[in-house]
Order: structure tokens, then sequence, then C-alpha cells
């Protein structure tokens, strides 16, 4: 990426030895560092060696340098831990078309999915993992307010530089989710996507609201931090409530991007919550308004950085399965069946001084205990350790994927499975909070 003929006045002569040659802007172009992650210190020394005059304020660096009476004025920006993450370069007045020609001429390709907007130009260097957007107001020369966006081409989810929405098949518009970015980021890359900014927008108070046009998510919003107004810590993406979708079409969209559905988004359930278990981010789905809320209320997607994890069940826990033959074969009989489980650790005392009671080996679902009637296995219960254990995600997954029970919808009193297939039909009941016996657990009884 480094120009061969180095910054420093380059001229040579025609035949005769006194017309100095013009240079094209391709000769002058060396492109700005891309050692991305690096602390910002390092990186402004290696830049002074190339010949810039920099200055550090805070986590930006500014580069100058003019070659042949053309200004190199770049800005490189970090992050809060001080560590460089894209550069902003200005350019000289109509030269965005040598540069992106320049750009071409060195691998990189035109994205014009990345751009609905036609002052933007988008290009991507596959092989070194390198874009540049382009900002050209007029298409040509507009003195001073032209630049490009150099950094890495990084299209994850949360990544600062994404350049797409990720819009899925199933409608999902996914806004800029770079939390920690600066707004000049946000604003590049609402401008590229073609969305409107709204009236509302108040970047004193690092509030930024944009019309997306789009059918199911017409409006975006962003929000920076309180205290600087200088990262991006939450995003709102907001529904037309004439149009919006089916509780069990967000759980699928949701899911598509990595976030796991944890609670309820019915109507009679406020805990409307999504994580992201691996980059330990929440979003909110809002549907109706909150009681007691003030103001306008619009129904919203909200995407936070805020991490939930210990106050949200887990993603998957292992739990002891009790028979679920009720009342076919005698207590005796579920008690040498429970003792040749693997996860069975001893024999306790009886619950109640009356009904069998076992130590597992799942510290989340310490015990079970057998019920009887009449000398006959009646019912189970599986105490969990938490009710956040027992709403784990991964057990509503193996109660219906591996044992093959039915979510019973409308389940006004606990969340309820059915085995319609078994003799002696039953149900399979998380019991939350502390439940009917006093802790939260699992209930296997007849139908």
């Amino acid at each position: 990426m480094v120009l061969c003929a180095a910054m420093v006045a380059i001229t040579s002569c025609s035949n005769d030895d006194n017309v100095p040659r013009q240079l094209e802007m391709s000769e002058y172009w060396m492109m700005p560092s891309t050692d991305f992650g690096s602390n910002l210190k390092s990186v402004a020394t290696t830049e002074a060696a190339r010949g810039f005059s920099v200055s550090q304020n805070g986590n930006k660096l500014s580069l100058l340098q003019t070659v042949e009476s053309v200004p190199f004025a770049w800005e490189y920006v970090g992050d809060a831990d001080g560590n460089y993450r894209y550069a902003k370069c200005m350019l000289a007045n109509g030269f965005a078309d040598q540069l992106k020609a320049y750009l071409i001429g060195k691998g990189y390709a035109e994205q014009a999915d990345y751009s609905f907007n036609a002052s933007y130009t988008v290009l991507v260097n596959q092989a070194s993992k390198l874009f540049v957007s382009i900002y050209s107001g007029t298409g040509s020369a507009k003195a001073g307010n032209d630049y490009f966006l150099f950094g890495p081409y990084d299209e994850s989810l949360y990544s600062w530089t994404r350049l797409g929405t990720l819009k899925s098949d199933l409608g999902m518009l996914t806004p800029l989710l770079g939390y920690g970015c600066n707004a000049e980021l946000i604003k590049d890359y609402e401008a590229r996507a073609g969305h409107i900014v709204h009236k509302n927008t108040d970047e004193a108070k690092g509030f930024y609201f944009y019309e997306t046009k789009d059918a199911m998510f017409p409006a975006v919003a962003y929000w920076l931090d309180e205290e600087t107004k200088t990262k991006l810590v939450e995003t709102r993406l907001y529904f037309d409530s004439n149009k919006m979708p089916e509780s069990s079409r967000i759980i699928e969209m949701l899911g598509k991007l990595g976030y796991h559905y944890t609670y309820s988004i019915d109507g009679t359930d406020e805990s409307q919550i999504f994580f992201d278990y691996d980059a330990k981010k929440t979003i909110y789905v809002a549907y109706s308004k909150p009681e007691n809320y003030e103001g306008t209320f619009l129904p919203c997607i909200k995407f936070t950085e805020v991490n939930m994890e210990n106050n949200l069940p887990p993603l998957s826990v292992d739990f002891p399965w009790l028979p679920t033959n009720v009342y076919q074969m005698s207590i005796d009989e579920a008690i040498k069946w429970v003792e040749g489980q693997s996860w069975y650790a001893g024999r306790e005392a009886d619950y109640f001084d009356v009904w069998p009671m076992f130590k597992t080996k799942y510290p989340e679902f310490p015990y079970v205990v057998l019920m009887d009637d009449e000398g006959f296995y009646a019912s189970g219960i599986v105490f969990a350790e938490t009710s956040l254990v027992l709403r784990a995600l991964s057990i509503r997954e193996t109660i219906t994927g591996k044992y093959g029970c039915v979510y019973k919808e409308g389940s006004s009193l606990y969340p309820t499975f059915i085995n319609n297939d078994a003799e002696v039909p039953y149900e399979f009941q998380y019991v939350y909070d502390e439940g009917m016996w006093g802790y939260p657990a699992l209930i296997v009884e007849p139908q």
C-alpha cells in the first residue's frame, strides 16, 4: 500500500531538461496505516517516520503533510482503550475520481450493495480485507467536505466498520451495533444506507434519528453515552405499529443474529428479552407501552451493550429426567430406576418424611423426589437451585426434541409440555419462583 515514489518532491525533465513533468495523482497516494488494533501511540511513531506531522488528542491522531502542493489531512480514530480502529482522510478538491481509479488499480472493487446514496462510493479489497468509503458532496469538487473513510472490512454484527444492513430473508433490518463507535461512523453508515435524517435528531444530546423507508421498520435511532456524547451505547429499530410481525417471527429474526429468546414476548409477559450469550449483549422487544411510561411510545427492538448474564437463564444445563410411565410401575421399581441413572448421587432422607428423595450429580438440579399413590409411582419432582436455572434455554429444547413432548399453548399457570402418546398421558411443567413445593421445580404428573 505504500507509494513507491516516497513522500518527497519529485520532478523529472522532458527532452529539453527544462520543463518539469506533471505527476498524476496516483503517484502521490500513500494510504493510511493498516495497523488496526495497535495502540495509537505506536502508530503515531510509525507515521511520523513516514513524514507526517502527528499530534494526539485523546483517542484521535491528527496527521498532516503536503506533497507537491497536495495536502494530506488525515485523522486516525481509536477506541476507548486507545487502539486504532479506522482513518478519515480529507480529499483535495476533485480528487475523488482519481482516488477511485487508484484503488481499483490496487485490487479494490466497487460494491454497489453497500451504498444507496450517490454521494458515496464504497470499494473493498477482498484479499487484504480493507474498505474505502469515499464521500464526494457534489460528485466532483467541494472544498473542505470531500473525504474517505478507511478501515478493516468486517461485516460481523458488532463491527464498527460494518457496511451492510445484514437484512435477512425474514425482513430483519439490522442497524449499526458498533458499540463504542462515534457519531461519524453512525452518520456515514446511515447516509450510505439512504436513510433520511429526522427532525428530532439532536446531536448536542447525542441522539440520532433516521427514517428508513422500510415497510416493517420505518425508523432507527442511536444514543451516545450521556457523559461525553462520543460513544454509541444503544440503538433502537422501530416497528410500523400496523405491520408488527408475530412474536414467533421476531424470535426467528433475532435468532439469525445470534440472540437467544429468554422470556416470553406475548402480551401477558413484560419480560421481553433476548441475549447474545457469546458477546454478552442484550435486546429488549417492546410491543406495548409499559406501565407508568411517560411520553410518546413507539414499539421497537432495543439493542444495548448491557450484559445481563447474571440475571438471565443459562443457555444450557444438564437436568435429570424422571420416569414418565406414571401409574405403570411401582414406587419400588421407580426407586431402582433412579438408582441406576448416571446422574444419581445418593439417597436422602424422605421428603416430608413421606416420599423418597435423591441427591443428583447436577448442581443446578440437586434433588429429585418420587411420589407414590397406593404403592404406584404417581409423579415426580425435580428441584432447581434457582428459578433462573429452571428457565435454561436447553430445557425446553430437550423436552420437546429429545423426549417428544409438545408445548401446551396458553398454559396459564406454568409452562407445560404434554406427551399424549403415553399410555397415561403426562404433563411436564416448569414451576417458577418458589412454586407449590417451596422451591423452583420441574414436575412430572398425569395429565
